[in-house]
């Protein structure tokens, strides 16, 4: 390899001075003196017909030969330690070339930091995989595949629409005109400056905005030369610390109300009362979401089964389930859509599917019914909620975390129990109430009565009959009864010597320090205190 800078000639300058240079590396050549542009005084070599000047470029050179034997040349750069690493850098392609390796992490990290330029020239010599001109593609043609890719991955129509719409605006926004000028400080700004902006959008929702162009760099990374995303440490923000909609679940009083009122109110959105109650009714016994509702048909509801089957394509995380209906509403909705043709949709009224505002319509039959959209915290009742209230009735009937997770369809059971099931107005104060009673009448009774003493009694009782007995110490340090135990465990004999010590193998299993002793008495005591 060889690092040079190439001469080109001009004219002679106008009152340029040749002269022979008598010393140094130009020993015996004839130069001129001239004054240029900026009126700095410098000196050229002359050209051998002596009417020119050689002039240098400002860029620095690099010539190799490739693995085939071919001549390469290739731009540098102006500064000739960076034209050096350079060069470094193509000699250990051309090593991995020669030897058929794969290009360690190192080398990856300092081609991902080459200008766009030189990148190509590699790609030309066929020292980067052809794969890697993806990233020296504009960003609006590299989105135009991601979208794509998206939609052959079969990805819903939203989703795409709404990824593909929030990457042109960032990548707008902070003008990303190649994959390389994606830097996360510029990503970062961007999003706090619509948090607090007029925009003033919600942590939840800035999130989403970088899991959008998280996405996109991802899948730059899986299909070019890219070794990580230049997001990777980019962190989302902890959506709790800004909760701008907090959701509340009614208690079973309200929730009749809602329901009754529902049934008996007037046609909303093309939607008959009882064709609203056994919407609701529908959405908080299945637990299932607006759009997945939406989608529905006729033919997927199995009734005699009751059960509603979603195939992948309907639910949220594209996996198909199958949602179990209790038997009442079973019945409900198999007169209801005893006349409907089989791919008719579920719930639609007089339109031809489910408005896109549930949650106007829910709003309207709160107030019909008395109920308040918004409480006095602040806590809201949208149609989101009846899936909150479905996991909340869950716990309530004493359902335990893990099937409430599979029927709310959560890989977290922390989103089930932190996020889904609410605590209802009064369920706390009765929980208080079941606490033992602590009153001082309570526990002055308590103490009255002598538990200890009774407790001794009937274990004594129980245990010996009649004639408990204390065993007295005789004179040879033998521990001898005053009257023999008779129960069903020993039999009638005056000259038994029994230990008391639990240590001791052949103790009366029935004494104040036998096994027995100590399994009933700990029964009584935990039965008293209950």
């Amino acid at each position: 390899m060889r690092i040079w800078k190439p001469s080109y000639s001009k004219p002679l300058p106008p009152g340029a001075k040749t002269f022979l240079c008598k010393q140094g590396p130009g020993k015996g050549k004839m130069f001129a003196k001239f004054k240029d542009a900026r009126g700095h005084t410098t000196t050229a070599r002359l050209t051998k017909s002596g009417d020119g000047i050689l002039v240098e470029t400002l860029l620095w050179y690099i010539s190799f030969e490739d693995g085939n034997c071919i001549s390469r040349k290739i731009k540098g750069f102006t500064n000739r330690e960076a034209t050096e690493d350079l060069e470094k850098t193509i000699q250990n392609l051309l090593n991995v070339q020669a030897t058929n390796k794969s290009i360690d992490s190192e080398l990856q990290r300092q081609l991902e930091r080459l200008p766009m330029t030189i990148r190509r020239d590699l790609i030309s010599f066929g020292l980067l995989p052809e794969d890697e001109i993806d990233t020296s593609r504009t960003i609006e043609q590299l989105v135009d595949q991601f979208e794509e890719s998206l939609q052959a991955q079969e990805r819903s129509k939203q989703h795409i629409y709404d990824t593909v719409k929030v990457t042109r605006e960032i990548c707008s926004e902070c003008r990303f005109t190649y994959f390389r000028d994606i830097k996360p400080g510029r990503v970062e700004i961007y999003l706090k400056d619509i948090r607090q902006g007029n925009r003033h959008l919600s942590y939840r929702r800035s999130n989403a905005y970088l899991k959008a162009i998280k996405q996109f760099c991802n899948w730059i990374t899986q299909r070019s030369y890219i070794q990580e995303s230049p997001l990777k440490n980019v962190k989302e923000l902890t959506a709790d610390q800004d909760v701008r909609r907090e959701r509340r679940a009614l208690d079973i009083d309200e929730l009749k109300r809602l329901l009754c009122a529902t049934a008996n109110g007037d046609e909303l959105y093309g939607m008959n009362g009882h064709e609203r109650y056994l919407l609701y009714r529908f959405a908080i016994e299945s637990g299932l979401r607006a759009k997945e509702i939406r989608s529905l048909r006729k033919i997927d509801f199995q009734i005699d089964l009751g059960a509603v089957i979603l195939p992948g394509k309907k639910t949220k995380n594209k996996r198909a389930c199958i949602q179990y209906l209790s038997s009442g509403l079973s019945g409900e909705l198999k007169e209801f859509m005893q006349n409907k043709l089989p791919l008719a949709k579920a719930f639609c009224g007089r339109y031809n599917t489910l408005t896109d505002r549930t949650a106007d319509m829910l709003k309207r039959d709160l107030k019909q019914a008395g109920i308040a959209y918004k409480d006095e915290d602040g806590k809201v009742f949208d149609f989101h909620a009846l899936r909150g209230q479905c996991a909340t009735m869950l716990f309530q009937a004493g359902i335990n975390l893990k099937t409430t997770q599979s029927i709310m369809r959560h890989t977290d059971p922390k989103l089930t129990a932190n996020t889904y099931a609410k605590t209802v107005r009064g369920q706390e104060a009765a929980a208080i109430e079941r606490l033992p009673d602590m009153s001082l009448e309570n526990i002055q009774a308590v103490a009255k009565t002598g538990t200890d003493d009774v407790t001794e009694k009937i274990l004594s009782k129980s245990c010996f009959q009649d004639t408990p007995g204390r065993p007295n110490m005789a004179n040879d340090g033998l521990i001898k009864p005053t009257a023999v135990e008779i129960t069903h465990l020993c039999a009638k004999n005056e000259d038994v010597v029994q230990s008391h010590n639990p240590l001791v193998q052949g103790s009366n299993p029935c004494g104040p320090s036998g096994a027995l002793y100590c399994v009933v008495r700990s029964l009584f005591l935990s039965h008293f205190a209950d």
